[in-house]
């Protein structure tokens, strides 16, 4: 239903036959309708003067028509006032009758999809329903806030960038409507509402409003996306970036690690590291957060290295019954979570290690692998 459905059926209620809208031009206006008394003249006068004073002030209708409302009760035309409320109210149900209207037949439309975003099809009820360029398509609440997600926390080189909530089907933007359909929907689900999303709602759903007051917010559900929600082996090359970085090249990751089958295995046992990397490198520098994740990220890793000169490498070890060598990954690292990085406080003194001499570059590796003890064989 559009502005000029809604000015038709306010101006059929109060008996105007010559009818106008909102982009009509009143130079030509000649006739003001129907006059049926003193009192209908008025009210299509004041009708005229509600929709000149829209298209005038180019605002909302909805603040034109209430604040003329008010106005009439105070004004030279307060004898019509209860003629010119019968004419609203009558009009406003009138119209949100056919709303309501237009609402369920589209409901009923046939689906443009009947798949999730994952190709499954859509079973469950926690669905929502949005009816957009002619065309029914159904979202998972799921889907629904995944893509919220990914919109509102977008960063441009670790700068703030929210993108505008869009179809994937169509590449259409929603509308505000539709937003706080799918708001609401989100509430009253069992699913967790993102706080972004609550944040964009509080802003009115105004995109600079909410990039400003929630920048700090946005960059952080950014690392977060990166650091959980990143595919294993894009992870992996980051991670592997991260420690070439922070050893100067002294220690390189073996690229074959990616085709392992401990990869996962590897991936959580370098997060926290790579969480404090991306706090204490690309995060806002000159923060309390950012110079202590910076220290705890040289200990810790130095402090891996430390114990395991030879950890992340693609090791031969010869089984006990088949005698057969298979490839492994070598793992043993110190007990270390992200939890204990938000635990953490107050920083404790850090070790003084030396995270270029954790791994000696002139030690002869050919002496660890011919011992008969322990059979093991880099790659």
């Amino acid at each position: 239903m559009t502005i000029d459905s809604y000015l038709h059926i306010l101006q059929t209620c109060s008996k105007t036959k010559h009818k106008i809208y909102k982009d009509y031009n009143f130079v030509d206006f000649k006739s003001f309708g129907i006059l049926e008394g003193q009192d209908q003249i008025l009210i299509n006068i004041l009708l005229r003067h509600l929709i000149i004073k829209y298209q005038d002030e180019d605002q909302s209708f909805i603040k034109s028509k209430h604040q003329k409302y008010l106005e009439t009760e105070t004004s030279i035309f307060k004898g019509v006032y209860k003629s010119y409320q019968q004419t609203l109210i009558k009009a406003q149900k009138t119209y949100l009758a056919f709303t309501r209207f237009v609402q369920i037949w589209k409901q009923t439309r046939p689906h443009y999809n009947d798949t999730d975003l994952t190709l499954n099809p859509i079973t469950t009820q926690s669905h929502i329903k949005i009816y957009q360029n002619k065309k029914l398509y159904v979202f998972t609440l799921f889907d629904l806030i995944n893509i919220i997600e990914k919109s509102l926390c977008n960063c441009d080189n670790y700068f703030v960038d929210p993108l505008v909530i869009k179809n994937p089907y169509n590449n259409m933007e929603f509308t505000h409507a539709q937003l706080y359909n799918m708001y609401f929907k989100i509430k009253l689900s069992s699913y967790v509402m993102p706080e972004l999303f609550h944040g964009y709602f509080k802003s009115n759903f105004d995109m600079h409003i909410f990039s400003t007051e929630y920048e700090s917010q946005i960059r952080n559900n950014y690392i977060h996306n990166k650091i959980y929600k990143t595919n294993n082996k894009v992870l992996f090359q980051d991670i592997k970036t991260m420690i070439f970085f922070i050893t100067h090249g002294n220690y390189k990751m073996d690229k074959k690690i990616v085709d392992m089958k401990d990869l996962p295995e590897f991936i959580k046992i370098m997060r926290p590291y790579y969480y404090l990397y991306m706090y204490g490198y690309e995060y806002v520098h000159g923060l309390e957060k950012t110079n202590k994740c910076h220290k705890m990220l040289k200990h810790k890793i130095s402090e891996l290295f430390y114990l395991n000169p030879y950890f992340g490498r693609i090791k031969m070890k010869r089984e006990p019954i088949t005698r057969k060598f298979r490839k492994y990954i070598d793992l043993e690292h110190p007990e270390f979570t992200i939890n204990e990085i938000k635990n953490c406080h107050i920083y404790n003194s850090i070790l003084n290690y030396n995270i270029f001499n954790t791994v000696d570059e002139d030690e002869d590796e050919d002496n660890e692998y011919d011992d008969e003890m322990n059979i093991e064989y880099e790659l």
